[in-house]
């Protein structure tokens, strides 16, 4: 009896000392002093290898290349499909969700590249993952709720805003493709908003009506800007620019209710009231958390319909169904069952003799 009861308080000691490192993390990492990689969120990734590339160092290098942001962004640190069929000069951006350290997220970044034939950057979402810390896979959403959920700056919001802003904002505005999977789609559609306020602020301030300047700007960022959104967390999109919201319909995060009314996300059945979005809800093949796992379904997702509707890209997908055509998310989709991150939620799986 004696030895459980300092079992029992030793575990209480155990939980509160681990809470209280778990605390820790989530401040430094709200204060930036979170880990190594949470240190290079909003950097670019050299598909070279390296260290990381901070936007203001790319920059410097366009200008004294002569070239365009965007150009020599993509020319010089885009990761490249294997197989590219036709020059693409379009700034193509990838942002990753949570819980993905710099390794693997560059690694997917080249999977994506490769599987959908774009080109992309990969704009790293910085993760504090630390095995020391009890519940340390919790750290990363914690952080989230504390800085992107609010009306905090991140590193990887002002990244984005530097990235649109650079290429929108010339004379000569550049074409723009982001692509955000989960939490990067809480830091880009923040990063959209900054960046439309901005620049209608800055035409009203040359002297032109509000409305004048909106429209203004949202025809400008309707033209130049699409975006997809892959397992979606943002219930309220900025207006202006072209999206495309792929959701799985066994994804629990992009169709969560909310204790407070409404859902977290956006889907076919959760629809924004003022951005122009195509919605493609699809049956993928796998379940559980996999349901929202880009590797093992969503790219695929896009692929196949892209080959259903004979298009060759999403952003040929949005202008097809905006001409009055009936577009559909392909059916049986296959999916990626080398990428699952639990392969029990592979439909075929049985579990072994002694049913472990």
């Amino acid at each position: 009896m004696l030895d459980r009861l300092r079992g029992a308080q030793q575990t209480v000691v155990d939980t509160a000392q681990g809470a209280a490192r778990l605390g820790g993390h989530v401040v430094n990492s709200v204060q930036g002093k979170g880990s190594a990689d949470m240190r290079r969120e909003g950097t670019l990734t050299d598909p070279n290898g390296g260290a990381p590339v901070p936007l203001e160092r790319a920059m410097a290098e366009a200008k004294t290349q002569g070239k365009t942001f965007g150009e020599w962004l993509m020319g010089r640190y885009a990761f490249k499909p294997s197989n590219p069929t036709e020059a693409d000069r379009t700034l193509r951006i990838f942002s990753p969700g949570l819980n993905t350290p710099e390794p693997v997220a560059s690694k997917r970044t080249a999977y994506y590249a490769d599987k959908l034939n774009q080109p992309m950057l990969h704009l790293h979402n910085g993760t504090n993952m630390d095995a020391s810390v009890p519940s340390s896979e919790n750290i990363d959403y914690a952080t989230s709720m504390a800085t992107r959920n609010t009306d905090r700056r991140t590193p990887l919001i002002d990244g984005m805003v530097t990235l649109l802003k650079s290429a929108l904002s010339g004379a000569e505005p550049q074409d723009v493709h982001a692509i955000l999977y989960s939490d990067s789609t809480i830091a880009g559609s923040k990063a959209i908003a900054i960046v439309r306020q901005q620049m209608i602020k800055a035409r009203v301030g040359k002297g032109e009506g509000k409305a004048a300047a909106e429209k203004a700007v949202d025809a400008l960022l309707r033209k130049h800007l699409f975006v997809e959104l892959h397992g979606n967390v943002v219930a309220d999109l900025p207006k202006g620019p072209r999206y495309v919201a792929w959701a799985d319909r066994e994804d629990d995060l992009t169709h969560k209710k909310l204790p407070g009314g409404g859902e977290l996300g956006l889907s076919g059945t959760n629809r924004d009231k003022d951005a122009d979005v195509l919605y493609m809800d699809y049956d993928g093949p796998f379940g559980g958390a996999d349901a929202h796992n880009l590797q093992a379904t969503g790219v695929h997702a896009v692929r196949q319909t892209w080959w259903a509707n004979g298009v060759r890209d999403s952003e040929g997908l949005f202008e097809k169904a905006k001409s009055g055509a009936n577009v559909k998310p392909a059916a049986n989709i296959k999916g990626d069952k080398g990428k699952l991150w639990n392969p029990r939620n592979d439909p075929a799986w049985r579990p072994p003799a002694g049913g472990k």
